[in-house]
């Protein structure tokens, strides 16, 4: 169904394949989950990859009230906006941060959240790079 979802999107997962996490992971600067469990699963591999880790859902809501400053980077940004956050935050499923896996569902609910994850990518691109050059750089 996802696959179905996305392609009048002009985004074919055909090819894709899940793959667990490696050592590659070490080298991003911004991790992002669907869920609180899968942010648990990030900090248990390596447990500095927190301050980068977010649910989608909950750097969105963290960030527009704390937007990227102009001149400031990206994990500086980061760092600021997650300093509030406890791990004890992480312990429950299911809470508002995480995004309902739709598996099992209908066409429809594929659907909703193909328009729903667009639409926090778009709300996230808009705080986290709108400032930068193209290069990553404020």
């Amino acid at each position: 169904m996802t696959i179905r979802a996305l392609m009048p999107r002009g985004i074919d997962l055909n090819h894709h394949r899940s793959r667990a996490i490696g050592p590659s992971i070490r080298l991003a600067d911004l991790i992002l989950t669907a869920t609180n469990q899968q942010v648990r699963e990030v900090v248990a591999y390596e447990q500095r990859l927190w301050p980068r880790t977010f649910t989608l859902r909950d750097l969105v809501r963290r960030g527009e009230t704390q937007p990227r400053n102009e001149h400031e980077g990206l994990s500086s940004w980061l760092q600021r906006v997650g300093q509030s956050r406890t791990r004890t935050e992480l312990l429950f499923d299911g809470g508002p941060d995480d995004v309902a896996d739709p598996t099992g569902g209908t066409l429809g609910d594929h659907l909703a959240l193909a328009t729903e994850l667009n639409g926090l990518l778009a709300r996230l691109s808009d705080l986290a790079f709108a400032n930068e050059d193209g290069l990553g750089r404020p």
